[in-house]
């Protein structure tokens, strides 16, 4: 059976146990710029549990963690794109930031938050792999803060341009982050060996993979958090198929509702019209037909 990096489980297993800090500290370096150096004494807040990876609600971040300086990073991996994800990490990049705030702190004590989503479905808003917001001035791209940091990386566009398939890449001509990313999306093992060679660190992780699949509990637990991921959304899915059904019948029990009064609107519109042609013709005054009738002597004199 192919794996991927991608599986909830796999991920945690690979950069959210202590051995593994060094893998984590290059990835994390190679996203956001910063020096390796400043993750050596990271303190992974979520050390890998399976209950939790197969009992977790949506919305829980993946893999928590925090600098010696006291700065925040949350990494999410998320292999079904919705809608409302922009939102939903924003709302959980805000929880992260005034988290640690209790009532009487000052705000300076409030440290700096990173958010990394990395996507398996298209991020409809940029032709880039990789993207990154911050709080700008909207003329002169002035930052009113660096505290708030928010990082897409769409696995869908990593290859170069023009390439089609992973058979198509020269390892040579990538980045290391692409490397990093080609390692993570791929299910095939070869792949992973390619996108390792040459780089200590990500020979590392394709052997802690490797040995992580030959053993046999470990594969229970990967099919369980990639059966779970699965039904999940599944789930969603009929959910949302089930609520589209119900919003069209009632769009159309409102349509009806709708056409029913404006046809009795029109009735009594032509009524009135008929009742007023009734009393011009018997020889009745504008201003009788009018007070009758609720017409304008506009629209009587149309008569």
């Amino acid at each position: 059976m192919c794996f991927t990096v991608r599986n909830d489980y796999a991920f945690k297993k690979l950069f959210g146990r202590v051995e593994n800090r060094d893998i984590l500290a290059e990835f994390l370096s190679l996203v956001t710029g910063m020096e390796q150096k400043d993750f050596e004494e990271i303190r992974i807040e979520d050390p890998l549990l399976l209950p939790q990876v197969l009992d977790k609600k949506a919305g829980i971040l993946d893999l928590k963690l925090r600098l010696a300086d006291g700065r925040k990073i949350n990494v999410e991996i998320q292999n079904y794109w919705t809608d409302f994800f922009p939102r939903r990490s924003l709302y959980y990049w805000a929880d992260m930031y005034a988290g640690d705030l209790e009532k009487g702190d000052k705000y300076d004590q409030l440290e700096k938050c990173i958010t990394i989503n990395l996507l398996n479905e298209n991020f409809p808003f940029t032709d880039k792999c990789h993207s990154i917001y911050k709080l700008l001035e909207v003329e002169e791209y002035t930052e009113l803060d660096e505290l708030l940091e928010i990082h897409f990386l769409d696995l869908t566009k990593i290859l170069p341009s023009g390439l089609k398939a992973m058979a198509e890449i020269r390892v040579e001509e990538l980045g290391l982050l692409e490397r990093w990313l080609i390692f993570i999306q791929t299910n095939n093992k070869e792949v992973r060996a390619a996108m390792a060679k040459g780089s200590a660190t990500l020979e590392k992780a394709n052997r802690v993979m490797e040995e992580f699949y030959m053993d046999g509990q470990e594969r229970i637990n990967y099919k369980a958090a990639l059966k779970y991921e699965r039904d999940y959304h599944s789930m969603m899915a009929w959910m949302r198929e089930e609520g589209e059904k119900i919003g069209e019948k009632r769009g159309e029990k409102r349509g009806e509702k709708r056409g029913l009064q404006r046809g009795e609107q029109q009735g009594r519109r032509s009524e009135k019209l008929q009742t007023a042609r009734n009393m011009k013709v018997n020889g009745l005054s504008v201003e009788m037909i009018r007070k009758c009738t609720g017409l304008t002597a506009e629209q009587i004199a149309e008569l």
